[in-house]
């Protein structure tokens, strides 16, 4: 008898188990971990990107900032890792008043290609900015970026990691 009752125990559970794995399991993104490079998914993550990039050029660094998650680590070629939100904030006020009268005329950063697993996205793009100086000259300067998000319980992308090269 307690054999069976065993076994009931067993099938019940595993039932369950069953039942909570398939409730739960994530059907927003069926690709999970493979490339994607067009469709809602990319264009769902490509939103961050879209934000940053506005915020960036409006010189807004408490908006910018608010786009990263509390533990973020911000890499930028040939300085120190920022780790935490309020460092990144720091970094972004005093490079956006470093400004001066340079303008940013225009911005683009692209997604080329996201990879899924879960509420975390590895995205890759490059980007480029053309900057008016108060010389009327025009520099632009191109780049290549890869950020890890992280969907908030809110449902919110966040950049966890944030990395971009020069070309």
């Amino acid at each position: 008898m307690k054999y069976i009752i065993g076994i009931i125990l067993l099938a019940l559970i595993f039932i369950i188990g069953f039942w909570s794995g398939s409730k739960y399991a994530s059907t927003e993104f069926p690709n999970q971990g493979v490339l994607i490079s067009d469709g809602p998914g990319l264009e769902e993550v490509q939103q961050i990107t879209g934000e940053y990039v506005r915020t960036h050029v409006a010189a807004d660094f408490e908006e910018c900032a608010s786009l990263y998650a509390e533990n973020a680590v911000y890499m930028a070629p040939g300085r120190p890792s920022l780790k935490g939100r309020s460092e990144i904030k720091a970094y972004l006020k005093k490079s956006f008043t470093g400004r001066g009268n340079n303008k940013i005329l225009d911005m683009k950063e692209p997604a080329e290609e996201v990879i899924f697993f879960g509420d975390y996205a590895t995205v890759r793009g490059t980007g480029y900015d053309n900057i008016l100086s108060a010389d009327s000259t025009i520099t632009k300067s191109t780049y290549k970026w890869m950020v890890l998000a992280h969907r908030n319980p809110e449902g919110t992308w966040e950049i966890v990691w944030d990395i971009y090269n020069n070309d």
